[in-house]
């Protein structure tokens, strides 16, 4: 081997280091915010995702509760209508039992002791006697 040729290896040898430590510090700084980038964005996505996933449970559980408290106002004023039904037919029943009205009678005192339900609820309390005496 000549100087030519110990010249050609060290400098082939210097490249090859260079290239080598140019290859190890791109691929760390390539592997270092990949990573964190990576890791970031996926955090970002869920966290996004649960963020959307909350406002859609907020929205859902929302409506639910609309549509429950509908569901009840109506179930209510059902019951109510029943029960009103209920006491205008003991109500014209007792008319008829304890008066000597006729049927037309007896179904306008219905409508005019059931309109009122306050009314109505007097009447519902009084004893069969006190009844008579109206």
């Amino acid at each position: 081997m000549d100087e030519y040729d110990i010249n050609n290896a060290q400098s082939n040898m210097r490249d090859a280091e260079a290239d080598n430590i140019e290859f190890i510090s791109f691929s760390q700084a390539s592997q270092v915010p990949q990573s964190r980038l990576d890791g970031s964005s996926k955090r970002k996505r869920k966290s996004g995702s649960s963020d959307d996933l909350g406002e859609a449970i907020k929205e859902a559980t929302l409506v639910i509760a609309k549509e429950k408290k509908k569901s009840s106002t109506q179930l209510s004023d059902a019951i109510n209508n029943e029960e009103k039904n209920e006491r205008q037919i003991r109500v014209n029943k007792e008319l008829i039992w304890i008066t000597f009205l006729g049927i037309l009678e007896c179904h306008k005192a219905t409508l005019l002791i059931t309109r009122d339900i306050q009314t109505l609820n007097v009447f519902s309390s009084l004893h069969d006697d006190e009844k008579e005496r109206i």
